[in-house]
């Protein structure tokens, strides 16, 4: 000052005011000498004339004492001072160009007061002085008044939430920058403000473009000469904030590694004590928290939560800022806890996050931040103590966060955080309308961000992990496909940084794996496991719940391809990681033992050594002992307890390992909030012990609360494939159904439920042609209504449409669908409309020859016989599971040696295959026959793992008349539904025939199909003739104009893929003939189908219940007649065969056929080929009949 204004010879220097300027410019002036400074300076202001412009000055000097010393001594009461003595300048008569200045001044002392008090009305009096300032002109310093007030609007607006005052300082601010002057270190502020209020204003709800300005502002206001170190330190603290923010937004790597590094140079720059340091702490932490939260910096998280910690520790409890401070650390301390595992952290988490939500200013602009870390907190304390009330407060919290923030640019994030909440409410109750909404959340939330490719990446690991929850609970693979899409896309995005999205993206494709059967899919689920590790430090509990699915896919490797090494990993894996574990939350803990003995009870040591199934026990009783007993996890903990106990008690005969077997089935299926498919299991297991240890009334009450579960595992609304899929993961139930009812003395129920647990999708093909022309008749609109729900239904197939709105008309058709049922019901006649068919209505399909169901359990083999009269029941305690599983070994034994090169395996598998009828002949069907006597014609109806045996050419062989072929003329039928409908269609003595031929297509011919076809073309001259140009979509165009159809081609049966399984055409590469195309053909008036070809009637355990082979597509397309194979057979034999059928069944050169003529013409032509090769059952043995 000396410098710019001299002083005059002879006049004397003003000592007081040097002394003054030196204490304003020093920051090591001690505060006795602010004292003694302030009181001379109230002196010189009293001694000057009032009113004057001099006394007004000396009082602005007094307003800078003043703020100095409670900025340096942290002393509220000299800024309210400050404010007083500016109120007091203000209040005097100026002139105008003195009032702006005067008014500024004032506006700062009252932001400087409000800074330390929260303050409210101080803070609004500072904008009204403001803009005052600027209405009065504001002379050569307006910039600096309007980012003043730019900077007061802001404070204002983080106070109220009222976006006009933010709009308000974010035009004065960019009049400030576009005005200020480039020389004054002061001036670098207000880019600084701006960006502040740019970057509130995007948090709002304001567009991208204004976050990247705020980015750009604030970097313009570091790289600026700041006025001192603390000015430059709050500079960079604010850059600091907002690049983190953009990191978030935008996903750029590089915007999080600005934040950090301008954080800690905000942090260097202010030394302990100065009033801005908590700020530059908290902006460093919560940058470091988000560095681990994106690539698992273990470094970062521990110095996040130091800062964090010390920043809440030491900071004012009045602090605006410590709302948010506390926010953060509480983040940091549930992310610390899943870290490590450590409770005390947790406990330590929420009581910051309850302090956050009891302060004052917790209902200010960034309250949904604070709603949802406290809320993150809270289902982080659930998942470890499954406390439902806290779970139910954080979706309430969330949902008031998303509720704030709708529209704004912010929405996306919760969003995703109220579908991962609704997500676990899912996987903790079951709640069906939660995982929907969930799934619904994850969609808006990626889409919101669809232009924001990093930060789509967080979104789309989001939106993949509850498609995931969805395909699990609900079966449509649909979802599971997206799940793996949006996953894809995540990780092409990002790259494989983040463990979180690698471990989800493998679980999802070691998901649809399973549903696949696509070994390749397992190959790349362990890849990404394995990075996943990698990525997270191996002493973080992470570590070991990575470290447990990884274990799981090795071991679906195992068994989808025989690797003893993978198995052997998968043990030494899931050992590892079990040891580890200690410091997950229970329920992970939980998971990870139980998945351990289920391995080790799989493990072929297993079936030998008692022992491995001690130690499997031991590990899943750990499990149960983790969890309550009404906890969704517990009921899968058990169940595997019961499953090792049970396979102990059939190693060892230990009835003890039974008893308590069954009582865990008993306790697993009364956890009321687990899946339907796991309450189903543990039921039925449960039925299965119960009637091992002879509680048959216990027993039988379990399989009928099973079968109640059916339609909530398999509902009608899920697309066909999904249905499928879904129903033969029940495979196995039917035949214990059976077994305990009937042996309970239930026989007539037994045959009832076993027409509701089995051909659910053929039901479904015959009741959706069924009583709607009665209808019609009397209600059209009714009638009509049914026609278009099941239209509706068709159409809900289509995968094209997005899963939230799928899953809801799915649901929104079985409600329509069940009001309809109940309507039609109600209407006199109509009581049974669409209902399963009673005892009484089954056996009167029994007039023309009894039906047999067969099925084999534990404790044997047993026959169920629907006559007209009272059923019949024959044990068959040779026929027991075990042992039927090893005659159909033998059988797979022969097919490899006869389809080997060598003559002698041929002569050996013929062999093999006469032991097996032999066997099923003794064990099997000469019970049967002998209880029922004399009997022309029988119908069998095989269940579970009986469907696999050639029950119609049992028999000891040529002469001895012991065989089924001796005995009477025997068909399949799938169900006895099946067979009503097969007799209910009008007959059509003669119709057209198809015949289609493909005797190259695989390039190994088949030369005697030509023979064939042209004997039949000659037999039948108006057949419609296909040959070895036939594609797929000619034969489905061509099936619906014939009576007939003859397939004379390769047949493939696909055992881990059934609904695949084919007939060669000329482009079964790119179009083949499947199952599944077959089966959604809706025929009318076709009669019969003859399969000339290899295993038609053949498909994997899983689906011998649902007839997923291709004769089975055929009944389920309308054919009232299919002619089909157990086995491979030769095209010269299948030549032969067909030519003797048709001898019987062509009259006049046209297929006439009547009721049970094709069976008996089939009947006799195997009678020939075995006549004439008794010694070769593998060729004349396959040939079936299923139908009426």
């Amino acid at each position: 000052m000396l410098a710019d204004e001299p002083v005059a010879d002879g006049e004397e220097v003003d000592w007081h005011l040097l002394e003054v300027l030196f204490a304003l410019e020093t920051e090591d002036v001690p505060e006795e000498t602010f004292d003694r400074l302030v009181e001379a300076q109230w002196r010189e202001v009293d001694a000057l004339p009032p009113g004057t412009p001099e006394q007004r000055a000396g009082m602005l000097l007094l307003v800078g004492l003043l703020s100095a010393a409670a900025q340096r001594f942290a002393d509220p009461a000299r800024d309210w001072e400050a404010v007083a003595v500016a109120r007091l300048a203000t209040r005097e008569p100026v002139d105008e160009e003195e009032r702006p200045h005067l008014l500024a001044v004032l506006m700062t002392a009252l932001l400087n007061w409000y800074s330390r008090t929260g303050d409210v009305p101080a803070l609004l009096e500072s904008i009204e002085a403001g803009r005052l300032g600027l209405a009065a002109d504001g002379g050569a310093d307006r910039w600096a008044l309007q980012a003043n007030l730019g900077h007061a609007l802001t404070l204002a607006f983080r106070e109220r939430g009222d976006v006009p005052l933010l709009d308000e300082a974010i035009g004065l601010l960019r009049l400030a920058v576009a005005g200020r002057p480039q020389d004054e270190p002061e001036s670098a502020l207000a880019p600084m403000q701006l960006g502040i209020a740019l970057h509130l204003r995007f948090a709002a709800g304001g567009g991208e473009d204004l976050l990247t300005e705020a980015v750009a502002s604030a970097r313009e206001a570091a790289a600026e000469p700041a006025a001192d170190a603390s000015t430059a330190g709050v500079v960079h603290t604010n850059l600091c904030t907002i690049a983190r923010t953009a990191f978030e937004h935008f996903g750029a790597a590089d915007l999080l590694a600005e934040s950090i590094r301008v954080g800690r140079t905000a942090l260097a720059l202010l030394p302990t004590g100065d009033s801005n340091r908590h700020d530059a702490a908290a902006a460093l932490g919560t940058a470091l928290l988000a560095r681990y939260k994106s690539v698992g910096d273990d470094a970062a998280l521990r110095q996040a939560r130091s800062l964090l910690q010390e920043v809440c520790a030491t900071s004012r409890p009045d602090h605006p800022g410590r709302v948010g401070w506390l926010t953060n650390f509480a983040d940091c301390l549930r992310t610390w806890f899943t870290h490590t595992g450590h409770i005390d952290v947790l406990v330590q988490a929420r009581e910051v996050a309850a302090e956050a939500a009891r302060a004052d200013l917790a209902n200010g602009p960034d309250r949904a931040v604070l709603l949802s870390t406290l809320a993150d907190v809270l289902l982080s304390v659930h998942v470890h103590n499954q406390d439902p009330e806290v779970l139910d407060e954080a979706v309430r919290l969330l949902r008031e966060a998303v509720q704030v923030t709708a529209g704004s640019a912010a929405a996306a994030v919760y969003l995703e955080a109220l579908a991962h909440a609704l997500d676990l409410v899912h996987k903790t109750t079951g709640e069906r309308d939660a995982l929907i909404e969930a799934i619904d959340l994850a969609h808006r939330a990626a889409d919101a961000v669809a232009d924001h490719r990093p930060a789509r990446s967080r979104y789309l690991s989001g939106l993949g992990q509850v498609l995931d929850t969805g395909y699990r609970r609900i079966g449509d693979l649909t979802l599971l496909r997206r799940a793996v899409d949006a996953y894809s896309e995540a990780l092409a995005i990002t790259g494989a940084d983040s463990p979180v999205l690698l471990s989800g993206a493998a679980g999802a494709l070691s998901t649809l794996a399973d549903r696949t059967g696509d070994v390749a899919l397992l190959d790349q689920a362990v890849a990404l496991y394995r990075s996943a590790l990698a990525a997270v430090p191996q002493e973080s509990p992470v570590h070991a719940a990575y470290m447990g699915s990884l274990g799981g896919t090795l071991e679906k490797v195992h068994r989808a391809t025989g690797d003893r090494s993978a198995e052997r990993e998968a043990i030494e894996v899931m050992r590892t990681a079990v040891a580890k574990g200690d410091l997950l939350p229970p329920i992970s803990r939980a998971s990870l033992l139980y998945a351990l003995a289920i391995m080790l009870s799989d493990t072929d040591e297993a079936d030998t050594d008692p022992l491995v199934l001690d130690e499997a026990a031991g590990f899943a009783r750990r499990a149960v002992n983790l969890l309550p007993a009404t906890e969704v996890h517990s009921a899968a903990a058990r169940h595997t307890l019961a499953v090792v106990l049970l396979a102990k008690h059939r190693l060892i005969g230990d009835p003890s390992s039974l008893t308590e077997a069954s009582r865990h089935f008993v306790a697993a299926a009364e956890v009321a909030t687990a899946p339907p498919v796991i309450t189903f299991g543990a039921r039925w297991r449960s039925a299965s012990t119960s009637a091992l240890l002879g509680a048959d009334e216990h027993a039988v009450s379990q399989v009928e609360q099973a079968a109640v579960l059916l339609p909530e595992i398999a509902p009608e609304a899920l697309a066909e494939a999904d249905r499928l899929h879904m129903v033969t993961s029940t495979a196995g139930f039917p035949a214990t159904a059976l077994a305990v009812l009937a042996r309970a003395g239930r026989p007539e129920r037994a045959a009832e439920l076993l027409e509701q647990t089995r051909g659910i999708l053929l039901t479904d093909a015959i009741t959706s042609r069924s009583g709607v022309d009665e209808l019609r008749a009397i209600r059209p609109d009714l009638a009509d209504e049914v026609t278009r729900l099941r239209l509706v239904r068709t159409a809900l197939n289509d995968p094209g449409e997005a899963p939230p709105a799928a899953l809801r008309n799915r649901e929104l058709w079985t409600v329509h669908w069940g009001r309809l049922l109940r309507e039609v019901r109600a209407l006199p006649g109509f009581d049974r409309f669409l209902v399963p068919p009673t005892y009484d209505e089954l056996r009167a399909e029994a007039t023309e020859g009894p039906i047999v169901y067969v099925a084999a359990d534990e404790r044997g083999g047993l026959a169920l016989i629907v006559t007209r009269d009272e059923p019949i029941v024959v044990e068959l305690p040779a026929a027991d599971f075990r042992t039927v599983t090893g005659q159909l070994a033998v059988l797979r034994h022969a097919d490899e040696l006869a389809a080997g090169p060598s003559r002698d395996g041929w002569h050996a598998a013929q062999g093999l295959a006469g032991y097996v009828l032999a066997w099923t002949w003794i064990a099997i069907a000469e019970p049967v026959l002998d209880r029922l006597g004399e009997v022309d014609r029988l119908w069998w109806c095989p269940v579970g793992v009986v469907g696999a045996l050639p029950l119609h050419a049992a028999g000891l062989g040529r002469g001895s008349g012991r065989s089924v072929l001796d005995r009477a003329v025997t068909s399949y039928t799938p169900t006895i539904r099946a067979l009503a409908r097969s007799r209910t269609t009008p007959e059509a003595p003669a119709g057209s025939l198809l015949v289609v031929a493909a005797p190259e297509a695989t390039g190994a011919a088949l030369p005697a199909v030509r023979r064939e076809v042209a004997r039949i073309a000659a037999k039948v001259p108006g057949a419609t003739v296909l040959d070895a140009d036939a594609t797929r979509d000619q034969v489905l165009e061509q099936l619906p104009h014939h009576r007939f159809a003859h397939f004379a081609c390769h047949g493939v049966a696909d055992a881990a893929r059934p609904a695949e399984s084919r007939l060669l055409l000329a482009d079964h590469r790119t179009h083949p003939l499947t199952v599944e195309a077959i089966a959604r053909l809706r025929l009318t008036g076709a009669e019969i189908a003859y399969l000339s070809s290899c295993s038609t009637a053949e498909t994997s355990a899983r689906h011998r219940d649902e007839f997923t082979h291709l004769a089975g597509a055929l009944q389920l397309a309308g054919f009232r007649e299919v002619v089909g194979t157990l086995w491979p057979v030769g095209d010269r034999l299948a030549a032969d065969l067909a030519e003797r059928l048709y001898d019987r069944v062509v009259v006049d050169g046209e297929v006439r056929t009547t009721r049970g003529s094709t069976a008996r013409a089939l009947h006799q032509a195997v009678r020939e080929l075995r006549a004439a090769q008794p010694h070769r059952p593998l060729d004349w043995a396959p040939y079936a009949h299923f139908g009426r």
